[in-house]
């Protein structure tokens, strides 16, 4: 309940699973067989019910249900840098919140219980449910190809 699990392949097909955990990220080293907690900075708040997918060398949390409530939170984590594979290494990176309002104009309904899936370099999210509407059949794309113009579109509406 509230975790997300991501995998990461590096460029020696070295995997590395990492696991979003109630918002505290960990990550199970193959070389060290354990698991390792990688300290970041800022992010989002607790949550359940939420989906992570990786987009090229990010990481990305959308969604979920937290204390107030589901929210279409849309936030990115770099995992390219090879100092998360050190471990006890204090990484000084830090979550960033990809979109809001004011950024990628109207923002896909907040939901929580939805499906995420990365198909190049766009993200699709599928259904989901949410208190204020109840479930959802609706398609939404975010892509990633031009940062500066990111938004979201509404693909295909509730049935």
């Amino acid at each position: 309940f509230g975790h997300i699990v991501v995998n990461r392949l590096w460029g020696s097909m070295q995997s590395l699973i990492f696991l979003l955990f109630l918002c505290r990220l960990v990550l199970c080293h193959e070389e060290y067989s354990k698991w390792m907690q990688i300290k970041i900075g800022g992010g989002p708040s607790q949550r359940s019910h939420h989906t992570a997918v990786v987009v090229k060398d990010e990481m990305i949390v959308f969604g979920g249900k937290g204390e107030h409530g589901e929210n279409n939170e849309l936030w990115s984590l770099d995992l390219s840098h090879k100092q998360l594979e050190e471990p006890n290494h204090h990484a000084s990176h830090s979550w960033k919140q990809l979109c809001t309002h004011d950024t990628c104009g109207d923002l896909i309904y907040p939901r929580e219980a939805h499906t995420a899936v990365v198909y190049g370099d766009t993200m699709y999210i599928f259904g989901g449910r949410s208190d204020k509407d109840g479930s959802m059949n609706d398609l939404w794309a975010f892509d990633f190809k031009s940062p500066h113009e990111a938004k979201w579109e509404m693909l295909c509406s509730s049935l």
